[in-house]
């Protein structure tokens, strides 16, 4: 039972990841191969970034300063946290939120192979994060100092070792998640808050990198007696820089041991954490009489309610409003080194500004609330499309709903843009409008891309916010006529190609929304 568990538990992971459908069967071997090569490219990508900025700069000074052992107990330290924050809201919805808890429960199935199943499948993704920064830490040591074969056996051993703690840790996170997001209302904000804060302090990290590095390695004398004096990282550094058994013996112990513990409390409470409501508090009705709403506006309320109940609608189609109100911040707190900056550029001085409109126009392609807002309805489309409204009131709301998020924070960039630049008389226009139709244009591109392709059989919301073509579409199209906007400005003056842009755009605005209201009316009604 736990081998048909494990693969049930695989195969649905391998459904989310590849966008299939409740009703698609399996992937071919087309797409099964496009997925691969894009999780191989991300993977190389961030493993690239922990050799170039991490590995590479600390291994050769570490190994000639004889402080080897510091050098591995970083690789466990970033491998943790790198694991840590690549699975823990996963394991929190796989081991205390999954929907087919229950439905397991009631089947002759002991619930400790259910919780093992899912924990398996947990490890194995833990493992692929741990190879992300495992093999950039070994060409580095491979460069930095040949290897003897003991260390490297050690070095692995360690590696086999540390998914395990690393879900211990998650699972203890994702149970206080769950408890704190289980008692509120409003538990896909806040859900939605902590992703921003983890992914907040990521950007952060990374922004502080290349300077932390240099000051480590400067100062690898002071790191290896603060480091040092955490005991189980030590341990774990000496094991492998010295060959140390008995050393190896105490991290297998704290790398193992508390997952045994956490496996055996979740083994014994799992009925209890998996059918447990936590006591979500519940409004009293009070009576009276409701607020009238117009059709219009109740449509646009149910959308705005719709994409803030949803974390992953929020996080993944809402994010880029939020990186343009940050970059704002950014543009104003840097003013005076963005202004030295430009002063510097001999000779481009007259490109910054229209450059600028058109990176704030392409910064729309990562607001992608339209394109998936047709899929995100799923099989409850009926009850829309039953509702005494105009179909085309129906998309309005849709299409009202990602230009109230995305002009006001495309607005807030492009005022503080036009602030720090000192925008021309002629720019300033520009600097304001042509953002605001890119906003437009991507509202319109991406509802029209998902009514085309509404891909409504989805397992999960992450699915049809993600994997679904029309947001690629309404990106890649918001991009590209950013990068026709900009290659005016080689043969135009600036003012003139921005203008010219500018008006292109708004006229395939024009036409979008005709076919919208006609066409796109037409085909939505037919979505089943």
């Amino acid at each position: 039972m736990l081998k048909l568990l494990v693969k049930q538990r695989l195969g649905a992971i391998k459904s989310w990841l590849l966008g299939a459908g409740r009703r698609k069967g399996n992937a071919g071997p087309g797409k099964l191969l496009l997925y691969a090569l894009l999780m191989l490219y991300a993977a190389a990508a961030v493993g690239f970034m922990l050799y170039a900025s991490i590995f590479s700069v600390i291994a050769g000074p570490f190994f000639e300063l004889g402080l080897g052992w510091l050098y591995f107990a970083m690789f466990v330290l970033i491998d943790l946290g790198l694991m840590f924050i690549g699975s823990v809201f996963m394991t929190k919805s796989q081991l205390f939120e999954a929907r087919d808890n229950e439905l397991l429960l009631s089947m002759p199935i002991p619930p400790k192979d259910i919780l093992a199943s899912r924990m398996i499948a947990l490890l194995l993704m833990n493992y692929f994060l741990d190879l992300v920064a495992a093999v950039p830490a070994v060409l580095a040591w491979c460069v930095a100092l040949r290897p003897d074969t003991g260390s490297l056996v050690f070095f692995a051993i360690v590696f086999l070792a540390l998914p395990f703690f690393a879900l211990a840790l998650s699972a203890l996170f994702g149970w206080v998640l769950s408890l704190l997001t289980g008692r509120i209302k409003r538990k896909s904000l806040v859900s939605t808050v902590i992703s921003l804060i983890f992914l907040m302090a990521y950007m952060f990290g990374i922004g502080r990198l290349n300077t932390a590095m240099l000051a480590l390695v400067e100062k690898a004398q002071s790191a290896a007696r603060g480091i040092g004096a955490v005991l189980p990282v030590y341990w774990a550094g000496t094991a492998v820089a010295e060959t140390d058994t008995a050393r190896l013996l105490l991290t297998l112990a704290w790398m193992i041991i508390p997952f045994i513990i956490v496996y055996v409390i979740l083994s014994a409470t799992f009925i209890k954490t998996a059918t447990s409501k936590h006591g979500l508090a519940v409004t009293a009705y009070t009576g009276g009489i409701d607020k009238l709403r117009s059709g219009r506006s109740a449509l646009l309320t149910k959308e705005f309610r719709r994409f803030s109940s949803s974390s992953a609608y929020m996080l993944n189609a809402g994010l880029g409003a939020v990186f343009m109100v940050i970059a704002a911040a950014a543009l104003l707190i840097k003013m005076s080194a963005v202004r030295g900056l430009i002063g510097m550029m001999e000779g481009v001085g007259s490109f910054v500004q229209p450059v600028v409109i058109i990176l704030i126009g392409a910064m729309n392609g990562m607001i992608t609330v339209s394109a998936p807002s047709v899929a995100i309805e799923g099989s409850s489309i009926w009850i829309t499309r039953s509702m005494p409204v105009k179909t085309k009131d129906i998309l309005l709301a849709k299409l009202r709903l990602h230009i109230i998020i995305a002009a006001p924070a495309t607005l807030i960039l492009s005022i503080a843009a036009a602030v720090v630049l000192k925008a021309d008389a002629e720019m300033l226009p520009f600097m304001i409008a042509t953002p605001l139709v890119f906003a437009v244009f991507e509202a319109l591109t991406g509802l029209i891309a998902n009514i085309r392709h509404p891909g409504l059989e989805w397992v999960n919301e992450t699915q049809a916010v993600k994997s679904n073509v029309s947001v690629l579409i309404g990106m890649a199209l918001c991009w590209a006529a950013a990068m026709a906007t900009g290659a005016l400005l080689l043969i135009m003056p600036a003012w003139a190609a921005i203008a010219a842009g500018t008006a292109a755009l708004a006229v395939i605005c024009v036409l979008e929304y005709r076919w919208l209201m006609t066409n796109g009316v037409a085909r939505y009604e037919t979505i089943s």
